[in-house]
């Protein structure tokens, strides 16, 4: 009796496929076999989802937030928050992950990006740590060259000319790179153009990170937006620049609300006046072309 052949499936298209599926359906492929497993724990594999993420995110994961508590005391839970049918929010009954003793409470988060979150000490013994809750996997990076403080400030990037992910470290008037998978970090001689302390929180988008200065992002300050500042790091040449902001034309409103996110990849700004919303965004990041992608009209 001929036994037939089960027909394969080439590997182009099975990563097409995989790199297209929420994160929760990747942890479960993980064990099928050593195989799936090298394949989507690799930077290349990662590389090609962030891509295709950017280009078109998928429905199940724009339902779902992570939930970090903080007790009284050691282990802090993260759960998943999941968004259903009937705009009910559902917890997941037991945490994904629990973060273990060596990260206190005195630590906090600092940044998150790329499935990533980076906690670093609020004291001076400088230590930091990176957590991929879905992969239950807790990283301590190595000891930073100088003790840390209050004012740190930590940001996780991609460069794309050689395949790594970096940590960029701001103490003072210094700057410090720590490339993922060495042992130290090595100080840089760029450092912001400004103080990043009345910056907003980081936004990550097109592999880099941008800081918007909180004078001009808030409510009631009388500079405008013509005055807005955007401070970013470019991760490839490992530098600070600031970044053009959109010609607002006639905007300006003491009272406007601004923030900055990422939105569908890009880099945008998210204006609100006492008439309507207006949504920027920065198409083409190598030209610094922004466009004002939406107008919401409101009262």
């Amino acid at each position: 009796m001929k036994v037939r052949e089960r027909p394969s499936i080439p590997d182009e298209i099975v990563d097409e496929i995989i790199i297209k599926l929420p994160a929760k359906s990747l942890m479960r492929f993980r064990c099928v076999s050593k195989i799936w497993l090298h394949k989507i724990d690799s930077l290349a594999f990662a590389i090609k989802r962030s891509a295709a993420a950017s280009a078109s995110a998928s429905a199940d994961e724009d339902n779902q937030i992570l939930q970090l508590t903080f007790a009284s005391k050691p282990p802090f839970p993260f759960h998943l928050l999941t968004l259903e049918d009937g705009n009910i929010i559902k917890r997941s009954a037991h945490p994904i992950l629990e973060l273990p003793n060596n990260i206190q409470e005195s630590n906090f988060i600092s940044h998150s990006a790329y499935g990533l979150f980076c906690f670093h000490t609020r004291g001076g013994v400088g230590k930091a740590y990176l957590c991929n809750p879905l992969r239950k996997e807790v990283l301590e990076l190595p000891q930073a060259t100088t003790g840390g403080s209050w004012l740190d400030f930590y940001a996780m990037g991609f460069d794309g000319t050689t395949s790594t992910y970096k940590i960029v470290r701001v103490f003072g008037k210094r700057s410090e790179i720590y490339t993922l998978g060495t042992s130290s970090w090595r100080e840089i001689s760029s450092v912001p153009p400004e103080d990043l302390d009345n910056m907003s929180n980081g936004v990550s988008a097109y592999g880099d990170m941008h800081w918007a200065d909180d004078d001009h992002f808030s409510f009631g300050q009388r500079k405008g937006v013509d005055n807005c500042v955007i401070i970013s790091f470019d991760f490839k040449k490992e530098e600070f620049k600031r970044t053009p902001t959109p010609d607002f034309g006639s905007l300006s409103y003491e009272h406007e609300r601004f923030v900055m996110i990422n939105l569908k990849g890009c880099l945008a700004i998210v204006i609100l006046t006492p008439e309507d919303i207006e949504i920027w965004m920065m198409k083409d990041y190598d030209r610094k072309e922004w466009v004002k992608e939406y107008k919401i009209t409101h009262n």
